[in-house]
């Protein structure tokens, strides 16, 4: 597993750890796995996740488990500027409709600007940051396919066969798929929280 300095991840000896707000966005066809693996995880570090759709507030998934988000992303409970990461599940078609959604691409390139933490799984990387050239020159990883590997060296991803990879320059995370998807959400708590909590 990925163990991140204490110095990365903004702490000091004398502060402590805080409440930290993560957004998790999905639509119609959102892996569930990816997506039940990171909401919990990271409920169970002690965030307040906020699962925001992209399409409607009942979400059938990609392998037709129906998940009720907790809004719209149109319509977010807490200021955008508020949340300490956006972290992305996979899913095919869901990262279609999360890549076509121009609220979900303007919240992404804001939260980039203002150095906040992004994460993503699965084919996200690749057809969600990559198009908003968000892995420009950074060493990250996706669902192993030859079409998704060619979106993220296209706009200058550097990509990695780790399973879970971190970038502080770029302050991203990315992971490959289901199977990682637990490693992948211990990490971006490990990341918020301290490999302590």
């Amino acid at each position: 597993m990925l163990l991140l300095p204490l110095s990365i991840r903004g702490f000091s000896s004398n502060s402590l750890p805080t409440i930290h707000r993560i957004l998790v966005p999905i639509a119609a066809g959102s892996e569930e796995i990816e997506t039940t693996c990171i909401t919990d995880v990271l409920t169970r570090f002690g965030a307040e996740v906020t699962v925001a759709s992209c399409t409607s507030k009942t979400v059938k998934m990609s392998r037709g488990l129906h998940i009720v988000a907790d809004c719209l992303i149109t319509s977010l409970p807490f200021p955008a500027s508020t949340y300490a990461a956006i972290v992305l599940p996979g899913g095919v078609p869901g990262v279609n409709h999360l890549a076509d959604c121009d609220t979900l691409k303007s919240l992404l390139l804001q939260h980039h600007e203002r150095k906040g933490l992004i994460a993503a799984i699965c084919a996200a990387p690749s057809k969600v940051l990559s198009p908003l050239n968000l892995l420009n020159g950074s060493p990250c990883t996706g669902y192993p396919s030859p079409s998704f590997d060619e979106l993220i060296e296209k706009n200058g991803g550097i990509l990695s066969s780790d399973d879970v990879v971190y970038c502080p320059k770029n302050n991203l995370i990315t992971s490959k798929g289901p199977a990682t998807a637990m490693m992948f959400g211990l990490t971006v708590g490990e990341y918020l929280f301290g490999e302590e909590k």
